[in-house]
């Protein structure tokens, strides 16, 4: 009876224990569910997902409204080219080699098409804090090794501040850029991820949203602009921006000149110059026909002109803008065998009074200068004069002439320096990684 007695509470406190370690999973699988992460055991990959969606965020990582452009800017890179960029996110990879993961991770989906491979996953796992980009051979000419390392760098500094959803759509923008490019096509969806402003009802020559101009150097840009079209056909466009709110001024410019329809206007001969007054970025964008111009010296110096007025000054910042405006406007004009019109002309240079100013000032500097010259270091003139004379009559005694330098020893048994020198179907398009990309910590 005993026996039965002890086996009973023996099977009771198996049962006890078993509900325990059942009900402690199922807590954990529903925290799981609730913080919408996802662990990753030692050599398990995520199931693919039923539909093609361009991220898999089982990290919660990133905000419902970068995801939709993330969604957006996908599936239209994809229209365009066939090309697939992934993001998936994890809460970790269980010890997992990141490289391996996301390479195994990468064929099982198919990411990017299966004739081109031209796919690119971003992976994250964020207890890791561990990133990868996978990049396929189709696409391995653009997105480097280097490249995709710069992209992880520039993620870093955000996600030690843990802005990981910003960070992650940039990188998105980044990759999905150089993608299009790649492929000789214009993403219009990245232009809301950029924050492009909306292209001005009636753009003229000038769109100052940085507030850098004055009112009479922008009327004189835009009777330039005027003059300039009609003279040479071509379209030159000033737009300022206060702040790009970390974005790569360069993609920004870029992506700007495309949607607002600037790039192919006129045949391709357009010309954008472009600042970024928060972060002092200054560039010239030339349309097809126009691209000589990017190497042409007077585009060079127009940049370093108003470069060089950073700090900001309005004042003259404004007045080098216009130069630099009519700099490279006078430029087109010589390209295109026209005659500069005169607002060009002008606008390039200084206005009468300032050369009269500038006159009047420099004649009491120099009067002053000269002043101090022979006064200050006449009387050492006068008795070196003085000395050289004396020596030269012979006073002072006979100076023999000298009878040449010292010896020079060519010996070749001294130490010299030597001359140095120093790479699936389903609901993807079934590509598979080249085995190419970057991967890092932060």
């Amino acid at each position: 009876m005993r026996g039965d007695k002890g086996m009973r509470g023996f099977l009771a406190l198996v049962l006890v224990l078993a509900l325990l370690l059942m009900s402690g999973a199922y807590a954990e699988a529903a925290e799981s569910r609730l913080l919408g992460t996802t662990s990753v055991t030692a050599g398990e990959l995520l199931a693919k997902p039923a539909q093609r969606t361009y991220i898999v965020d089982t990290a919660d990582m990133v905000s419902a409204e970068d995801a939709t452009q993330i969604e957006k800017i996908g599936a239209e890179l994809r229209a365009k080219t066939k090309a697939e960029i992934v993001v998936v996110t994890v809460s970790t990879l269980g010890g997992t080699d990141i490289e391996s993961y996301a390479n195994e991770l990468f064929r099982s989906w198919g990411i990017g098409d299966a004739r081109l491979n031209n796919g690119v996953l971003l992976l994250i796992a964020k207890d890791d804090r561990a990133f990868r980009i996978e990049v396929g051979y189709g696409l391995e000419g653009a997105i480097t090794d280097g490249y995709a390392g710069s992209v992880l760098d520039a993620m870093k500094g955000e996600f030690r501040k843990e802005n990981y959803s910003p960070a992650i759509l940039t990188a998105y923008v980044t990759l999905a850029q150089k993608a299009g490019t790649e492929y000789g096509v214009a993403l219009e969806s990245l232009g809301a991820a950029l924050g492009i402003p909306a292209r001005p009802a009636h753009l003229g020559a000038v769109a100052d949203f940085g507030e850098m101009l004055m009112p009479e150097d922008a009327t004189a840009i835009e009777q330039m602009g005027g003059d300039l079209t009609n003279a040479t056909g071509a379209q030159m466009i000033v737009v300022t921006m206060p702040t790009l709110k970390g974005v790569d001024a360069g993609r920004f410019a870029q992506q700007l000149f495309v949607d607002w329809q600037l790039k192919d206007a006129v045949q391709g001969n357009t010309a954008l110059l472009f600042i970024a007054k928060e972060e002092r970025e200054i560039s010239f964008l030339f349309g097809p026909a126009l691209t000589e111009m990017e190497q042409e010296h007077d585009t060079t110096y127009a940049v370093n002109r108003i470069r060089s007025e950073f700090p900001f000054d309005k004042d003259d910042i404004s007045e080098e803008i216009r130069k630099g405006y009519a700099t490279v406007g006078a430029r087109l004009c010589e390209k295109a065998h026209v005659a500069v019109p005169d607002s060009i002309d002008e606008g390039g240079s200084e206005p009468f009074y300032v050369y009269i100013f500038g006159f009047l000032i420099a004649i009491p500097l120099i009067g002053l200068l000269l002043y101090v010259v022979v006064h200050a270091f006449g009387l050492a003139f006068f008795s070196l004069s003085a000395l050289l004379n004396l020596l030269s009559s012979g006073r002072y005694g006979h100076i023999p002439s000298g009878g040449g330098g010292g010896t020079y020893d060519d010996d070749d048994d001294r130490p010299s320096y030597g001359g140095g020198g120093s790479s699936g179907g389903g609901s993807y398009g079934g590509g598979s990684s080249g085995g190419g990309g970057a991967s890092g910590n932060w």
